[in-house]
């Protein structure tokens, strides 16, 4: 039997990650190289990734097919967005910073507050976190956020409803653990802030995305405990943003579009399945 593998992480790092234990972590990691091994075609969701799996497993054809959305169906107006900044209670002046997300150690949501204190002083500045709506999670994880005043809201809403707030917002946040499965990782939260327009905040070594955001002049890299130097590039993007807002915002869609919709991959898939997608009634589909 014929069979594609898709890889979308290091299953190494993952299984100590998540506390695997040794004997179990080393069936898995041969069990993964077999399948790749004998597959008829290799997919990865970053180079770094696809790197791997040919100095590991002597396979030269791995195809790279990144954690892609529908921009489609992600996209919203300017005046759709407008009116849900208003109805947020933000002025058009306003730079809103953005968190979306779940509060797992590696997402580092911690670290980005304190960046976020930083620069309370900056009165056009607000705050928002999309989180998931776990009380144990969020007094452990977050903490008190009385020192933000009424300058963040702290919101859980649906998963429809997350495209139109995102692109409410003006930066978003997405900083990482300096580690192996970090690296080879493509969060699909990149596509998805992407696609909002936003601008991006992230850590060095998070898979292919901060390679594009330093070669796209979309955001900025922070490593997460490097309070003193992130404050400085966050005030110096804040004032970047505020003279060229609707530039990163058309950068960040273009890149959305061209790297991270699903449509921008059907060569890839024609090749891969054989079949001819052109005018197919399912290319809005997710693979």
């Amino acid at each position: 039997m014929s069979y594609i593998y898709d890889v979308r992480g290091t299953i190494g790092d993952e299984s100590i990650a998540s506390g695997t234990g040794y004997i179990k972590r080393h069936i898995y990691k041969w069990l993964e190289s077999w399948g790749i091994r004998n597959a008829k075609h290799i997919t990865a969701v970053t180079q770094y990734l696809a790197d791997h799996i040919k100095m590991k497993c002597f396979r030269e054809d791995v195809f790279v097919i990144p954690s892609s959305v529908n921009t489609e169906m992600l996209s919203i107006s300017d005046e759709d967005a407008q009116q849900s900044r208003t109805k947020l209670g933000y002025d058009i002046s306003d730079i809103v910073l953005i968190y979306s997300g779940g509060l797992s150690h590696y997402q580092q949501v911690p670290a980005m507050l304190n960046l976020w204190r930083k620069v309370l002083d900056e009165e056009d500045v607000h705050f928002l976190l999309l989180t998931n709506d776990d009380p144990h999670s969020k007094r452990q994880v977050i903490g008190s956020l009385d020192d933000f005043g009424s300058r963040i809201q702290h919101k859980s809403v649906s998963r429809k409803d997350v495209p139109l707030i995102l692109a409410s917002a003006d930066i978003g946040f997405m900083l990482r653990d300096a580690r192996e499965l970090n690296y080879a990782a493509s969060p699909v939260k990149f596509a998805e802030y992407l696609a909002a327009g936003l601008v991006i905040v992230a850590s060095p070594g998070t898979g292919d995305a901060s390679n594009l955001i330093e070669e796209k002049n979309i955001g900025v890299l922070i490593e997460p405990g490097n309070y003193n130097e992130g404050e400085a590039l966050i005030r110096q993007l804040l004032s970047n943003v505020r003279k060229n807002r609707s530039i990163y915002r058309t950068r960040s869609k273009s890149l959305a579009y061209k790297r991270y919709d699903w449509k921008a991959y059907i060569g890839i898939y024609q090749e891969l399945y054989s079949v001819n997608l052109t005018n197919s009634k399912n290319i809005n589909c997710t693979f």
